[in-house]
């Protein structure tokens, strides 16, 4: 089985690019219903997640910031927890699964590192359902 079987492609998912202000992330991260998005370079390539956990603490440790220069501050400024590890387009699936463990989506990128889309462990998790179901 190949990766693109799972994938979503980037132009129907929400991603905030790394130079996004704070405040942009935020409306993104709102508007997605997401609780982690990808974030991309202007050339594509994939750069990280940001998580409403990472706005969260952004907001706590810098409360004693002017809330306008918070909302300036750029996505790269924003400390993140947890490292979502894309697998490449030509990886093993069985690469993919693993990361699907620990990660809810997993970041597909190309052979150039461009970002092309995610699989949602969700998407994995109904696949191997409707699998196990008809197999009864």
């Amino acid at each position: 089985m190949n990766i693109l079987f799972f994938l979503t492609p980037k132009s129907e998912i929400e991603f905030a690019y790394s130079d996004n202000t704070f405040g942009e992330v935020i409306d993104i991260l709102e508007r997605s219903t997401y609780t982690a998005i990808p974030v991309i370079n202007r050339k594509g390539e994939y750069k990280g997640t940001i998580s409403e956990g990472d706005i969260l603490w952004t907001l706590k440790n810098e409360a004693g910031y002017d809330m306008a220069a918070l909302m300036d501050m750029k996505v790269t400024r924003i400390e993140r927890k947890q490292k979502h590890e894309p697998v490449k387009v030509t990886a093993k699936v069985q690469d993919m699964f693993n990361r699907a463990v620990n990660q809810n989506f997993v970041p597909v990128t190309d052979d150039d590192d461009v970002f092309i889309g995610i699989v949602k462990r969700k998407d994995i998790l109904q696949y191997y359902f409707q699998q196990e179901n008809g197999n009864k």
